[in-house]
């Protein structure tokens, strides 16, 4: 059995979050790592979760490395990306599932000035497997592959 769909919510409570004065202590001190933010989600993982972006075709395993600073080569630090001195905002708008079913979807929305000048205007949807331990052993992330291929093109332009 899966965390409640509000407990699942409370979990995502730490991804970024509005991104000026309240933003989380690694935004703040000005080296936020890695793009890959689940805020307290990451508490819940299995120590052998497997993460998967399969627009992008990404492949994480294990919960020390997607916690890391640099999870995967193909993925820029947050800082690379987004401006952390102008507003933005990162929302959790749905989630579906959890209590008796040990699937789960979440909707994140977030939105942001970038370094490279492109609008952040992003949606992800994330699908989670909750093993017997209530731990997440499987992540999907459906992101907007044209969006972030643009954004990683920018970066080395």
């Amino acid at each position: 059995m899966a965390p409640s769909s509000t407990e699942i919510r409370g979990l995502f409570q730490g991804f970024p979050g509005e991104l000026t004065d309240s933003a989380p202590a690694f935004v703040k001190s000005g080296t936020p790592g890695s793009f890959l933010q689940f805020g307290g989600l990451e508490e819940a993982f299995a120590d052998d979760v497997k993460l998967e972006i399969p627009g992008l075709g990404i492949t994480i395993q294990g919960a020390e490395t997607l916690k890391s600073a640099k999870p995967h080569p193909d993925i820029p630090d947050l800082a690379d990306v987004i401006q952390f001195d102008q507003p933005g905002e990162a929302s959790v708008s749905q989630v579906i599932g959890g209590g008796s079913d040990e699937w789960s979807v979440a909707i994140l929305k977030s939105k942001a000035a970038t370094r490279t000048g492109l609008p952040w205007n992003h949606e992800t949807v994330v699908l989670m497997h909750f093993n017997s331990d209530n731990k997440v052993d499987s992540l999907k992330l459906y992101v907007d592959t044209k969006h972030i291929q643009d954004h990683l093109q920018a970066l080395k332009a």
